[in-house]
């Protein structure tokens, strides 16, 4: 497999050099644009996703640290109102990209199984990714909740959607902090209006 520039970054505390201990930092727009293209070129023949999005090419947002990183792609026909009104059926709201970094739930990391990876091409260069499909609903408490689905409509990840109180209105924004030697929190923001952390680790073993 030959070397592929980084796919943009959170981070790990453990995957920090030192100069890069402030933390995880934003990509550029322009960055970010091209390598949601690179993603999506990878990942539009792939017929068994738990939900089809049409995805915001243009709107990507990326947050990288050394070798980690994560980037979203929304999807072009959710908009605030979609999200806010959403019942009890899965409304998709884009996609998620990992490197070199997981999930983790229960303080533990999500098992390999459970997530998809996607071999990623770029000219003749090639890496693995974890693709997951973000969606949102309406809970039985009548709250919403994000789901990050892995292979299955069956979510590897619920987590509660709170008010936020972001700048900005565009349909999904990133943020990343560290809280360990191996932990970190990635927070996604939709519409400058709800907001989710999702607790990102080193992957299993």
């Amino acid at each position: 497999m030959k070397k592929f520039a980084p796919l943009l970054a959170l981070l790990l505390t453990a995957t920090l050099s030192p100069a890069q201990e402030g933390g995880p930092q934003l990509v550029p727009r322009a960055d970010a644009q091209k390598y949601a293209q690179i993603l999506a070129d990878s990942s539009k023949d792939l017929a068994d996703l738990p939900l089809v999005c049409e995805l915001e090419l243009t709107k990507p947002a990326a947050i990288r640290a050394g070798e980690a990183g994560a980037l979203v792609i929304p999807d072009k026909r959710v908009t605030a109102d979609k999200l806010a009104k959403a019942g009890k059926d899965a409304v998709p709201l884009g996609h998620l990209w990992l490197r070199n970094v997981a999930p983790w739930k229960n303080g533990s990391p999500l098992p390999n199984a459970d997530q998809r990876t996607v071999r990623v091409r770029s000219g003749e260069s090639t890496a693995d990714a974890q693709l997951f499909v973000l969606a949102v609903r309406r809970n039985a408490a009548d709250k919403l909740e994000l789901l990050v689905l892995g292979k299955t409509k069956e979510p590897v990840v619920t987590l509660p959607l709170e008010k936020s109180t972001a700048s900005g209105d565009a349909p999904l924004q990133i943020q990343g902090r560290k809280t360990g030697e191996d932990s970190g929190v990635l927070t996604l923001i939709f519409f400058g209006q709800h907001q989710a952390e999702l607790t990102l680790g080193k992957p299993a073993e």
